[in-house]
Order: C-alpha cells, then sequence, then structure tokens
C-alpha cells in the first residue's frame, strides 16, 4: 500500500506472516512496462514485490505525474480503492521486470480469519500508508528539491538506480533537467 515507496516497511514482517503469504499467493513474472492496475477500473488485488520496481501514475492536465514508487519487499496498490470500493484514479506499471505476489480482498480477509495477527499487520500497512501520504506532503512543503532527492536517494537507492530520470523527477516534483543538473552537483 505503498505511498511512498521511498521508505520500505517500518516492520518487518515476521517469519510466520512471511510463510502465511507464502503459502496463500505464489509468485508471478510480469516483464517491465506492464500495467498491473488501470485507472477507471476496479482494483482487485494488494500486490507485493519480491523483486523489482514499480510506479503508480495519472494524468493531470495532459502531464504525467508519478505519485507512487514500489520497490522490493513493498506492497503496493490503490488502497482506498482496494478496501471500499470504486475505481482506481490510477495506473500503476511495472518498471522493472518484477516477481510479485497478488492478494484479492477475499483471501486477505480468509487470512485475517485464520491468523489473528494479520489484523494487526493490515493495521499496520494502512498506517504507513496514511504517514508516507503525510510525509510527502510535509516534504514538499519544507524540503528543496536537492533535499528531497538527497532523501529519496537514501532510502532507496534501488529506486533511484531502477527507475529513469522522469519517473524520479516527477514523483520527486521537478523537472527532468533539475534533477540531472542536481546529480551532476552531487556528484562533482
Amino acid at each position: 500500500m505503498s505511498n511512498s515507496a521511498t521508505s520500505k516497511l517500518p516492520f518487518s514482517l515476521s517469519e510466520t506472516e512471511l510463510e502465511t503469504l507464502r503459502k496463500n499467493t505464489e509468485i508471478f513474472e510480469m516483464p517491465a512496462k506492464t500495467k498491473l492496475i488501470t485507472a477507471g477500473m476496479p482494483v482487485r488485488y494488494l500486490y507485493f514485490v519480491e523483486s523489482g520496481c514499480v510506479r503508480g501514475y495519472r494524468y493531470h492536465e495532459g502531464k504525467l505525474l508519478v505519485e507512487y514508487l514500489s520497490g522490493e519487499s513493498d506492497f503496493f496498490t490503490d488502497a482506498k480503492v482496494f478496501f471500499s470500493g470504486g475505481v482506481s484514479s490510477h495506473d500503476f506499471e511495472t518498471i522493472t521486470d518484477c516477481r510479485l505476489r497478488k492478494i484479492s480482498l477475499e483471501l486477505l480477509e480468509t487470512i485475517k480469519l485464520t491468523d489473528p495477527r494479520w489484523e494487526t499487520t493490515i493495521a499496520r500497512l494502512s498506517s504507513q500508508h496514511l504517514e508516507c501520504k503525510m510525509e510527502r506532503v510535509r516534504d514538499f512543503q519544507t524540503l528543496t528539491a536537492k533535499e528531497r532527492y538527497l532523501k529519496f536517494l537514501e532510502r532507496s537507492p534501488d529506486l533511484a538506480q531502477s527507475a529513469s530520470v522522469e519517473t524520479v523527477a516527477s514523483y520527486l516534483g521537478m523537472e527532468p533537467q533539475s534533477l540531472s543538473r542536481i546529480r551532476r552537483q552531487i556528484s562533482s
């Protein structure tokens, strides 16, 4: 449910939780540039990234806005729509080749019934989702573009390496030329 996948889960799934996830889901592989969630369509799954990177984006006045980046060990979905119904306002697409797991709402409810600890896990994921949204707003209000990039680089070096300059720039709220300039300043 990563909103800002720049922060990995602030908690680790226990071995028992990971085993439950593994027992109830199968890994599937998707090539880069594969759409997993389509704007205007219902959201049927919560995804877990075993490996690879995924972006969530929407268009605003013809401009692509990347609002989600998810990497290894992140959950992602359009959380509001997954839990409450409706249709997604975002597209989610693999950036790289990915190994993923998917969980339907029905399966999630079954898992929560058989292993009550998952109720807490889902609450923690929901809390993380909200915290990430709030932190992202604060960062846009209080940090410079360079500071946002440095924070992103520190928290998610894998995403910084895997995503294009355009994707990272959009996610950080700047133009690709600005990000390229910041990268040059940092490397010199």
